[in-house]
Order: C-alpha cells, then structure tokens, then sequence
C-alpha cells in the first residue's frame, strides 16, 4: 500500500521556501544562490534549491561553526 502523497519530502524547493526552512531572508538565499554556496537548478524561469542542497549547507555551516 502506498503511503498518500502528503507523506513525501519536497525534491525541491523555490527560494522563498528555502529562505522560509532556513529562517533567512529571501535576498540572502538568492546571494548564497549566486554566489554558489546554496545548490540551485532551473526549470524554465524557476529556480528551485534541492531538498537535499539545504541539509547539506545547514551542516556545512554547523561544521565551520564547530572549527571556530
């Protein structure tokens, strides 16, 4: 049996969504998108940040945060 589908973990998300799990602003994830310290890809005029690439900048930053 399959679970419903509000069960499943978003692929991805768009950048509000992003800055909204993080508890940053919008523009400061658009600057980590440009800068290329948050993963990003487009579908059409979208950019949408993979599920994963946020996981992987919060331990990214908490490793950093430890070697201070």
């Amino acid at each position: 049996m399959q679970r419903p589908s509000s069960d499943l973990l978003p692929v991805s998300v768009s950048i509000p969504v992003a800055a909204k799990l993080l508890g940053i602003s919008v523009r400061t994830t658009w600057n980590l998108v440009k800068e290329d310290r948050l993963q990003s890809f487009r579908i059409g005029s979208r950019v949408l940040i993979p599920y994963d690439a946020l996981h992987s900048f919060v331990e990214q930053r908490l490793a950093a945060a430890q070697e201070a």
